[in-house]
């Protein structure tokens, strides 16, 4: 989501009590805005509409092109304070509706300004004599001419061939055929080939993000038009979809994933004595698997049927290390999204 310098975001959240019903909270919530991580002293406006429903507003302040911009709410019920992110987006400077339509017929005029100024800018530009080019020489007729000269261009097939210069003709030739194109791209149906892994590994990377859409689409590339589903319930936000009464093991796929940013492996989460834990208002699972990466860790959870079916209701998490010097850190927090089971049909 984009945001401006001065926009009012508003929208409404819920509260919930232990047993995932709406409730009222114990005192009205309290709203901060943050800007770059940072809370702001714009004041976020929060009202209660009906039981466990209320609605927040906050005017921003100025913001630069690429400021990230969040509003956190914390509400206490039955004296257990909980929070969360209720919106988080990028500053901007314009939006797409900030841009200016064109009116059905009316021509844009280069640089922005009257055509005179825009042919002057495009002699200046291509070094052109003043008489080659001017608002007083140029036609309807020249302008057809040339529009008909570039549309011929876009078109050249293999019947101009005796008509091309050698320059010309090398450059059309270097286009691969759709034979070439399948031939040079036929390995990549293997995903135990270095060429597929390769591609699948630049996917991720160009992404610059490791999760389920980057995954999905690191494997797309790598097996062509072949049709991949990725299941893995921690989106790229942080948040986490559970069913309840699930199993999530890695051998299948599911396990709850973490990747940890710790490029100099300061906290050696992976040396055999630190202790890394999943903990929430109804879960504390423990680490199955931490694995080091070149720029960090990789955490893995997997909790059984009997883990996810105590789960009732959404509620905030973190995941917190215990290190081998004794000290306690939180890895990262989020919200945790639990989709009740159905039970079986009597």
């Amino acid at each position: 989501m984009d945001f401006k310098s001065g926009q009012t975001v508003a929208d409404v959240f819920s509260v919930y009590d232990a047993t995932g019903a709406l409730s009222d909270a114990d005192a009205l919530p309290v709203g901060t805005l943050y800007v770059n991580k940072v809370a702001n002293a714009a004041v976020v406006t929060i009202a209660n509409i009906s039981t466990g429903l209320y609605s927040y507003s906050v005017t921003l302040p100025a913001l630069t092109a690429g400021d990230l911009v969040s509003v956190w709410v914390a509400a206490t019920v039955d004296t257990v304070t909980v929070g969360g992110v209720v919106v988080a987006g990028v500053g901007d400077t314009k939006r797409v509706s900030d841009l200016n339509d064109l009116a059905a017929g009316a021509e844009m005029d280069l640089v922005d300004a009257p055509n005179a100024t825009a042919i002057t800018a495009l002699q200046a530009g291509l070094a052109l004599a003043a008489t080659a080019l001017s608002n007083a020489t140029w036609t309807d007729a020249k302008a057809a001419y040339l529009d008909q000269a570039i549309s011929a261009a876009k078109t050249l097939t293999a019947a101009y061939d005796a008509a091309k210069t050698a320059a010309t003709q090398a450059s059309v030739d270097d286009v691969p055929t759709n034979a070439e194109l399948t031939a040079a791209l036929g390995t990549l149906n293997d995903l135990s080939s270095a060429d597929a892994q390769a591609a699948a590994a630049s996917a991720i990377m160009e992404e610059d993000m490791v999760d389920e859409t980057a995954i999905a689409l690191a494997v797309t590339t790598a097996l062509g038009s072949l049709s991949v589903t990725v299941a893995s319930p921690v989106g790229s936000g942080g948040t986490i979809t559970i069913h309840a009464g699930d199993d999530y093991l890695n051998a299948e796929g599911r396990a709850i994933a973490f990747t940890i940013a710790d490029a100099t492996h300061t906290y050696l989460l992976d040396d055999g004595t630190a202790v890394v834990l999943f903990k929430s208002a109804q879960a504390t699972w423990t680490a199955t698997s931490i694995t080091s990466t070149a720029t960090g860790y990789i955490v893995l959870f997997e909790p059984d049927a009997e883990d996810t079916a105590a789960l009732t209701y959404k509620q905030t998490y973190e995941v917190e290390a215990t290190l081998t010097s004794g000290s306690v850190v939180t890895l990262c927090t989020g919200n945790l999204v639990v989709v009740r089971d159905i039970p079986e049909g009597t």
